[in-house]
C-alpha cells in the first residue's frame, strides 16, 4: 500500500458535536470523535493525528480498532481510488451504538 493509500485509507468519524449539554449530570453520555483506521497499521501516525484532532477541537479523541476494507471500494478505471458513498454506507452499518453520526 503506498503512502498516499494509507493516508486516504484513514477515516475520521465525527461524532455529535464536541461541546457539553446544557444539564450536564450523569445522564450525559460522553461526546467526542472518533478514529477509524481503515486498512492502515502505524500506531504512531494514529497517535498524532489523535492528539492534533484533540488540540483542534477541543473534546476527546478515540481510537478504534483497525478494519480493513472491502477490496469492493477500490475504483480502478483512473487509477487507485476509493468510493467514498461505499465507504461512508458501509461504516455507518459497522458502528456501534455509543456512536450516533457518521460523516
Amino acid at each position: 500500500m503506498t503512502e498516499r493509500t494509507a493516508i486516504v485509507s484513514f477515516f475520521v468519524l465525527m461524532l455529535a458535536g464536541c461541546t457539553s449539554a446544557s444539564h450536564p449530570g450523569p445522564s450525559m453520555k460522553k461526546k467526542g470523535i472518533v478514529i477509524q483506521p481503515i486498512s492502515f497499521d502505524d500506531t504512531s501516525r494514529v497517535h498524532f493525528v489523535q492528539q492534533a484532532v484533540s488540540e483542534f477541537y477541543h473534546c476527546p479523541v478515540y481510537i478504534l480498532p483497525p478494519r480493513q476494507m472491502p477490496i469492493t471500494f477500490v475504483n480502478r478505471t483512473k487509477g487507485e481510488r476509493y468510493s467514498a458513498d461505499s465507504i461512508l454506507r458501509w461504516l455507518s452499518h459497522q458502528k456501534d451504538d455509543s456512536i450516533s453520526i457518521v460523516s
